[in-house]
């Protein structure tokens, strides 16, 4: 190991420092990355060394530069597994490469994936005005946390459920649980992050992709059935591990997760805490309000028409909830309105269920967990036993 480079770069040998080799021609700018896989850093983040090459008899300002990422984990997500970002931080780091000079600069960003290949592209101008593009790609590897965690298959009628469990460090006694249930376009694996965090907070976290994602087997079918039903066998598993309490358990959901979830606290009598973040209540007031296209379709292909959203609809059967519940909503959510969790807010305080809510008055759907940590620690802290 290179002992001068950061700890958090973390590559899995020393050849995958070297940079691809790259044929220098004269009058161009040169992107190269490194030649081997780089893994994701111990806190969930891709730090990736660039080296410009300026082989110009003028020097270059960097404009942008933009990274191409394509999802290459084994895992269904059912969404594109394509996106681009930008970074101004790598241009900030480059205000200027003098000519026939070069530099080494850092990209960092969230690791969307445990195995992506990154493409990086560099726009850069002349002190003339003349204008270059360059590109260079690596591929990426789970970082030393993400390998810790396996996923584990449970046998289930439909095929095998996906579950990735993160326990807690160093417990010193029976550990509340929490399920932690992914939203629509992702899986278990991609909120190891967020189970890792949960963790460390004094608990034993068990991640399940729903049928049709991850490595589940099945077909999607948006909190239907077959997702209650992989959600209790999931539960089931987390409550007979050795390390947990079972009397102190909490599911956690977000978005059509939030739902499945809502359903499992109508059906279970054994959890103490639920947290709905970003969820649908009532699929037909959805249909009717929404104006996501996509959401339209997947009520219609996965949640089986108008016939399947009432058994879909836990705001339509409110009376037979189980366990405190807190609502994390954003007020500008699109996808899921915010009436949705007010209505079935009241819905829960009718029947007589502790029911909190929490809004944010600036975010949308995608709530992420700085916002939402802070609103549900105490939650859980109070109703769990939390430790941190």
């Amino acid at each position: 190991m290179v002992h001068s480079l950061p700890r958090c770069w973390r590559v899995t040998a020393l050849s995958l420092l070297l940079f691809v080799p790259a044929a220098v021609h004269a009058d161009q700018v040169v992107l190269v990355a490194p030649k081997g896989l780089v893994e994701a850093s111990e806190s969930f983040q891709w730090l990736v060394p660039l080296k410009v090459i300026n082989d110009l008899e003028v020097g270059i300002y960097a404009d942008s530069v933009g990274c191409l990422i394509e999802d290459l984990d084994p895992g269904q997500t059912r969404a594109s597994r394509v996106q681009r970002v930008n970074s101004t931080a790598v241009v900030k780091l480059l205000p200027e490469l003098g000519r026939f000079d070069s530099t080494v600069v850092k990209y960092q960003a969230p690791a969307f994936a445990e195995h992506a290949k990154l493409t990086f592209t560099l726009y850069s101008h002349t002190q003339v005005g003349e204008r270059h593009q360059s590109t260079a790609s690596c591929e990426t590897a789970p970082g030393i946390t993400s390998r810790r965690f396996r996923s584990e298959l449970i046998p289930d009628k439909m095929g095998h459920i996906e579950t990735v469990t993160v326990p807690e460090p160093w417990a010193q006694s029976g550990s509340p649980g929490v399920l932690l249930v992914h939203p629509e376009g992702t899986h278990a694996r991609k909120l190891i992050g967020l189970a890792w965090f949960l963790a460390n907070q004094g608990c034993t976290v068990m991640l399940v992709s729903q049928p049709g994602y991850g490595l589940s087997d099945g077909k999607p079918d948006l909190a239907g059935t077959r997702t209650v039903d992989a959600l209790s066998r999931a539960l089931d598993r987390l409550r007979r591990m050795p390390q947990v309490d079972s009397t102190h358990i909490a599911v956690w959901g977000i978005s059509t997760g939030a739902t499945a979830a809502a359903l499992l606290a109508e059906r279970r009598k054994d959890l103490t805490a639920v947290v709905l973040q970003s969820g649908l209540y009532d699929l037909d007031a959805v249909y009717r309000g929404t104006t996501v296209d996509s959401l339209k379709r997947a009520l219609d292909k996965e949640g089986g028409g108008k016939s399947g959203w009432r058994k879909r609809s836990p705001a339509l059967t409110a009376s037979t909830f189980q366990g405190a519940a807190l609502l994390v909503h954003g007020e500008q959510d699109a996808f899921a309105p915010l009436t949705q969790a007010t209505a079935f807010a009241d819905k829960l305080r009718a029947a007589g269920i502790d029911v909190r809510t929490s809004t944010l008055p600036e975010a949308g759907h995608g709530i992420g967990m700085d916002a939402a940590m802070p609103l549900v620690r105490p939650f859980l802290k109070e109703l769990i036993g939390l430790k941190k």
